[in-house]
């Protein structure tokens, strides 16, 4: 539950984000406002077999655009925590190798571990993109 006027001030929901919109909003909400957790069940989700946004998310280009914008959206918040920043830049740089895009995804890596230099993750996802390089 949201006030109209607090969800406007933020901007409301981002529409050149086509994936992860809600998460967007919620981290421009975070900085804008206490957040507060429920136990009571106010949604009911419904799963079906049928197509799904957040499904096959590999290999398509909204998906990178999206996380970027996602980034550029929270930057400030980003450099506040940087192992969350480092976290985000290593999850495009994977949609990036999923386009075939090595170098960017390598480019994108490095700005993950000059964020956060003493997380492994960053230096995991580092050494697989330069196999997958080799390899193609």
């Amino acid at each position: 539950m949201i006030e109209t006027t607090v969800f406007r001030e933020v901007g409301g929901f981002d529409e050149r984000i086509s994936w992860g919109e809600d998460w967007d909003i919620l981290l421009r909400l975070a900085q804008r406002c206490k957040i507060a957790l429920t136990n009571e069940r106010l949604v009911i989700k419904h799963e079906h077999p049928g197509v799904r946004l957040s499904h096959d998310l590999d290999g398509k280009n909204g998906t990178v655009d999206s996380l970027l914008r996602i980034y550029e959206n929270n930057i400030e918040l980003l450099r506040r925590y940087p192992k969350a920043r480092s976290s985000i830049l290593i999850n495009i740089a994977y949609y990036q190798g999923t386009l075939a895009n090595h170098a960017e995804a390598r480019r994108t890596i490095i700005k993950s571990i000059m964020a956060y230099p003493f997380w492994s993750p960053p230096y995991i996802s580092l050494a697989m993109n330069l196999k997958k390089s080799i390899n193609s």
